[in-house]
Order: structure tokens, then C-alpha cells, then sequence
């Protein structure tokens, strides 16, 4: 009877455990990635990073959703709620970057270099 249930908790915990881990590797590894885009002032030089840099948003994105299940399970456990400073920091410094990406993203169009209006590269 109650045996069970202290193995079953036990099991979860392990297993939060597990996610946080591959969590923080997923996290790492977005780090390393937002460097990488950032690196780049010059725009043109930006635009070869597009699809690391739509990958690094939905990295993101999907991250910010498994912190939330992580901290939800935790409260569940009564555990101690984790706190994803990493995931924060990412988010607030990649959006002005990757709004400012989108904005000027190249259309067949208009193929000459286009001044960018500074407003789209502006932090909120």
C-alpha cells in the first residue's frame, strides 16, 4: 500500500530529476547558439544565421513550456520550485535580436542593401 506510493513519488522525482539535467544540456546548448547569432552586428552577416537563429526561437519557445511543466511537477512535489535564470536571460536578449532579424529579412524585392529603420532594432 503505501510503500508503493513512496517508490512512485520516488520514481518521479528521479525522473524530474533526469529532465532538469537534459534541460540544463538543452540550455547550454541554446547559450552557445545565441553566441554564435549574436556574434553577428553586421545584419547581411546576420541573415546566414537564419535558420540557427529560427531554431534557437523555437528552442526557446519550447523550453520556456517545459520549465513551466518542470515547476508544476515540483509544486506538486512539494519540491522546491527551480529557477531557470538562464532561460530568462536568453529570452529577454535573443527577442529584440530575432524581431530585428525578421524585420529585415530579404524580400526577393528588394535585393540593394536597405537602411533598417533603427525602430525595429530598438529594445522594448
Amino acid at each position: 500500500g503505501n510503500n508503493n506510493l513512496i517508490n512512485y513519488e520516488e520514481q518521479i522525482r528521479i525522473e524530474l530529476e533526469n529532465q532538469k539535467d537534459q534541460f540544463d544540456k538543452d540550455m547550454n546548448m541554446c547559450q552557445t547558439l545565441f553566441d554564435q547569432i549574436t556574434v553577428f552586428t553586421d545584419i547581411e552577416e546576420a541573415r546566414k544565421e537564419y535558420r540557427s537563429a529560427f531554431e534557437l526561437h523555437d528552442k526557446i519557445e519550447k523550453a520556456v513550456i517545459k520549465a513551466k511543466e518542470i515547476n508544476d511537477d515540483e509544486g506538486l512535489l512539494e519540491m522546491k520550485k527551480t529557477e531557470y535564470n538562464t532561460l530568462d536571460k536568453l529570452s529577454k536578449s535573443f527577442q529584440p535580436f530575432y524581431s530585428c532579424l525578421l524585420y529585415t529579412s530579404p524580400s526577393p524585392r528588394d535585393r540593394q542593401k536597405s537602411r533598417m529603420p533603427s525602430s525595429a532594432c530598438k529594445k522594448k
